[in-house]
């Protein structure tokens, strides 16, 4: 679990890559800045990794690396809504990596596409940074969501949500 400490404004740029192998990277660097990550997932067939600067705390992006599951998303309409990225409080910050074993869905639903993570646990606010937001609860990273999806990149994202469903239903 990670704790957020605060949310911080920022004028980083927001980069957003999907292909075929995988499913979605979001980031908001594009030179190496020695990052620290929070995996989440049940790492047999889900896994998200988000990237931390170790140095100011930021959360600098999120990669899914592998998907198995479709949810419903988070409803966010009545989300406290913060501008900036969230900030790691220091006591949190892993030294290498920190895995938390969830099980992690996903929902492309009209022009976003969210990672959840919440489990059923409350989520109170959520921090948007361009094409990313963030959601917490408690304190706590619950979930993700990437925001003005295009047509071109929902249609390569439901390629990947069919094979979900397929390896699912079998």
């Amino acid at each position: 679990m990670i704790k957020i400490s605060e949310i911080r404004p920022s004028k980083l740029p927001v980069s957003v890559e999907i292909d075929p192998y995988i499913p979605l990277v979001v980031r908001t660097f594009t030179a190496p800045i020695g990052a620290v990550f929070f995996r989440v997932g049940n790492f047999d067939t889900s896994l998200v990794e988000v990237p931390i600067d170790p140095n100011s705390g930021l959360l600098r992006g999120i990669k899914l690396v592998s998907i198995d599951r479709v949810g419903s998303g988070i409803a966010d309409d009545h989300l406290l809504a913060i501008d900036g990225l969230p900030v790691v409080s220091s006591e949190s910050i892993p030294t290498n990596r920190q895995d938390d074993r969830q099980e992690v869905a996903v929902r492309l639903m009209e022009n976003r596409f969210f990672l959840d993570w919440s489990n059923g646990r409350s989520v109170e606010s959520k921090a948007t940074h361009g094409r990313l937001t963030f959601f917490i609860g408690m304190g706590t990273l619950l979930g993700a969501a990437i925001e003005k999806v295009t047509e071109n990149e929902a249609q390569q994202l439901r390629q990947h949500l069919t094979s979900v469903t397929r390896s699912s239903s079998s």
